[in-house]
């Protein structure tokens, strides 16, 4: 593996760019698979968002035992 500072000078940046976008880009593709997973709960149920399920929870509309590890797992992402 590269060191940071021989991706730098490759790249002709500082190190400090070079370790700032590297974190930038690992957090959008964290947050990303996040929010995946959050809208493939949310579809489960038929809404867009989580709080469109928690309100058809609280509704009870959905039966809370059905869909309490999903709603848990989208309040826990």
């Amino acid at each position: 593996m590269q060191s940071l500072g021989t991706v730098a000078h490759e790249l002709n940046i500082p190190p400090e760019n070079v370790e700032r976008e590297g974190l930038k880009a690992l957090l959008e593709t964290h947050i990303h698979r996040l929010s995946v997973q959050v809208a493939t709960i949310c579809q489960r149920y038929g809404v867009k968002t989580y709080e469109e399920l928690d309100h058809l929870i609280r509704e009870e509309k959905v039966a809370e035992t059905m869909a309490l590890d999903d709603f848990q797992t989208a309040d826990h992402l």
